[in-house]
């Protein structure tokens, strides 16, 4: 008798990984453990649209290689130096194969420029685990 393959599970989408993200975010001020994760919004841009809701959308402001989430909470580090974030951007990839596109790269160049923290997560697992070490959550 021949073994039965293992069926692998399909790698979730960066939409899917972003939800699980938002879920936790939630879970975590709902239950009091972190407040300041109601600052915590999603960008949208994950979402396949019609041609004329895409249109739309650029033209209320979307932009091209915007990050996937936003955390409007600024942080103060004291390490050897002084190091000011105005909050925190975060780019979600799916756990393998994730690629960053120019706009993406440019956009998050800008942004950390302009005194934010920017980050590239393979999958919710990592993201959680930047917002819970930029917050001093314990990890």
């Amino acid at each position: 008798m021949k073994p039965i393959p293992k069926s692998k599970a399909p790698m979730p989408s960066e939409y899917q990984e972003q939800c699980q993200v938002v879920s936790w975010a939630r879970l975590m001020v709902s239950t009091g453990q972190e407040p300041r994760l109601v600052l915590l919004h999603g960008d949208s841009s994950g979402v396949r649209l019609s041609i004329g809701a895409a249109v739309k959308m650029k033209k209320a402001g979307r932009i091209r290689g915007w990050p996937d989430i936003f955390l409007a909470v600024p942080m103060v580090e004291f390490v050897d130096d002084l190091i000011e974030y105005h909050g925190l951007f975060l780019e979600i990839k799916k756990r393998t194969g994730g690629v960053v596109s120019p706009d993406q790269r440019m956009i998050h160049k800008m942004l950390f420029e302009q005194g934010y923290q920017v980050e590239v997560c393979a999958g919710s697992d990592q993201a959680i685990r930047v917002i819970r070490e930029y917050l001093g959550m314990e990890v």
